[in-house]
């Protein structure tokens, strides 16, 4: 079987060979960074290559097609397959993970909320939150959780007996 190569642009020291990356000199870690983002975007292209590699299979042989798939492998192919055929290439956002298609593939309003997820580059951690309920999801920085975690912990000493606090804390030091 001839491997092809794939959409991959490598820095001129690295090659992809089966079940491992050769770095053959130095590279930088822009080269770096950006050969970890191709590969976590090729990670999701194969499962979509896999999903319409089984669905042009079992249009041209029918039940014949199980002979391509490997064994072990055979439910997430056909969990590839299933969202292949859900979502057609030309429906197919390069901007959106395949995590997030499979997220809403049962939703009737899954075009408006992979929109959404577009715009918004979500994860599907954040998905499932908007998902829960509008204002789920409030972005506050590390100072902000900061500061609301000190005004909690004032309130709380506020409400102690007088010495309460001075004790509790000696406690918690020995």
């Amino acid at each position: 079987m001839t491997r092809v190569q794939n959409s991959l642009v490598l820095p001129r020291v690295v090659d992809v060979r089966p079940r491992q990356l050769i770095i053959h000199g130095a590279i930088t870690i822009d080269e770096a960074e950006g050969l970890a983002s191709q590969l976590t975007d090729a990670g999701d292209d194969i499962k979509w290559c896999k999903g319409d590699l089984v669905a042009y299979s079992e249009a041209h042989w029918g039940e014949d097609m199980s002979q391509i798939i490997p064994e072990r492998e055979t439910e997430n192919w056909m969990r590839y397959a299933r969202l292949s055929a859900l979502y057609p290439p030309e429906e197919r956002t390069y901007d959106v993970d395949w995590s997030l298609y499979y997220a809403l593939r049962n939703r009737e309003d899954r075009h408006e909320w992979l929109a959404k997820a577009e715009a918004g580059q979500w994860t599907v951690k954040i998905l499932n939150l908007e998902l829960a309920g509008d204002n789920v999801i409030e972005r506050v920085t590390p100072t902000q959780r900061y500061d609301r975690l000190a005004d909690y912990v004032r309130r709380v000493i506020a409400m102690l007996p007088d010495g309460e606090a001075k004790r509790l804390l000696q406690e918690g030091l020995e």
